[in-house]
């Protein structure tokens, strides 16, 4: 295990700032006949794009505005922003806590996908098919700023390794934006060792 630790070591930058998003959220406080504008920008004299019934749930807010007052949503397939006066927080934990919420991790060129399921397996797919599935092992922190990582054992022999920082993030086929990157180092059988790169989203506690 010796060889999966270095890479996280080398992968997780030295320095992060401390980030508490993104995080899931609700809409809170807006009336049941009404709906909450998502807008280009961070400000009420910007085009909206996209609209939140006062039920909806399940939000991830990527990151908030100089003020804290908006927060980077994404809607009909782009980026734009609501005002967090009329939005509620759904998790307990932050992302980037051992009892992680990151709910999946996903790149394109291969399009491929990583996540955890209801059993406690890690499962990756690459085009839509599977790669491999493994007993799923905790994330842990990074010593050194933000960022987590977790290392699993690969059935037939090899391994694979998740890497989760905070940043700008883009999956590189719409105009949507993330507020986590992945970077992952796998060997397996008959493929040697390759290096995945793409964003991460966070589930609901």
């Amino acid at each position: 295990m010796k060889h999966l630790l270095m890479l996280i070591l080398l992968l997780v930058p030295a320095t992060l700032a401390a980030q508490e998003f993104p995080a899931r959220y609700s809409v809170s406080g807006v009336a049941a006949d009404d709906t909450l504008n998502v807008r280009t920008g961070p400000g009420v004299d910007n085009a909206i794009i996209g609209e939140f019934t006062p039920d909806r749930t399940g939000i991830e807010v990527v990151r908030l505005s100089a003020d804290g007052d908006w927060g980077q949503v994404n809607v009909n397939g782009q980026a734009g922003w609501v005002s967090m006066h009329y939005m509620m927080p759904l998790q307990q934990v932050g992302w980037n806590s051992t009892m992680s919420t990151v709910s999946s991790c996903f790149g394109t060129e291969p399009f491929w996908s990583a996540r955890t399921t209801s059993d406690r397996q890690f499962v990756l797919e690459n085009l839509g098919e599977p790669v491999f599935s493994a007993p799923a092992e905790p994330f842990v922190q990074s010593l050194s700023g933000p960022g987590i990582a977790t290392a699993v054992e690969v059935p037939g022999g090899g391994f694979a390794t998740l890497v989760v920082t905070a940043g700008a993030c883009s999956d590189g086929m719409s105009d949507q934006q993330y507020g986590l990157n992945a970077d992952m180092v796998t060997r397996l059988p008959g493929n040697g060792t390759q290096y995945w790169k793409g964003c991460c989203t966070v589930a609901v506690d």
